[in-house]
């Protein structure tokens, strides 16, 4: 699902666009929330879509904050953008200045995947977005990492150009 914005002249809808959004960043900031309040932490991701639908990968150590405020609550947030480059129309007077960017944002549930096979998929996905292959995972190697997949409810993606 995606969610109105008020500025849509920058909105971007077309699924291959925002997915080619995605494919360019690197980092995806996750949105927590436990009992010491909300914590934003930035990761390195994947994803998948699969009949529109899309799923955030992240992996991570079995044990800290990020990890207990997912087993606390699973509702997240998720940020990421690429392509930021601050420019001025006219560089003397500081309200021309703007910023070209691109950006996807949203909110979704949060798990951690428990088998070798779905910890294995989790992690190709993040290895094709962050070294552009796939990798044979063994189970020792699944076994001492928590893999962490996002089911996006909705999301929002934007461009300034």
């Amino acid at each position: 699902m995606q969610y109105a914005m008020r500025r849509r002249d920058r909105q971007v809808s077309l699924p291959d666009e925002i997915e080619e959004i995605m494919k360019k960043c690197r980092v995806c900031r996750l949105g927590l929330f436990d009992e010491a309040g909300p914590y934003i932490v930035p990761l390195n991701f994947g994803y998948a879509v699969r009949e529109g639908h899309y799923t955030l990968y992240f992996h991570s150590a079995h044990e800290g904050r990020k990890i207990e405020a997912i087993r606390q609550n699973p509702r997240v947030a998720f940020e990421m953008d690429c392509a930021a480059e601050v420019y001025a129309a006219d560089a003397e007077t500081p309200c021309t200045y703007s910023c070209r960017f691109e950006s996807v944002m949203g909110e979704g549930r949060a798990r951690l995947l428990e088998t070798h096979a779905d910890k294995a998929a989790g992690l190709n996905a993040i290895m094709r977005q962050q070294a552009g292959r796939e990798f044979a995972f063994s189970e020792a190697m699944t076994a001492v990492v928590a893999v962490i997949a996002v089911e996006v409810d909705g999301l929002t993606a934007k461009r300034h150009e």
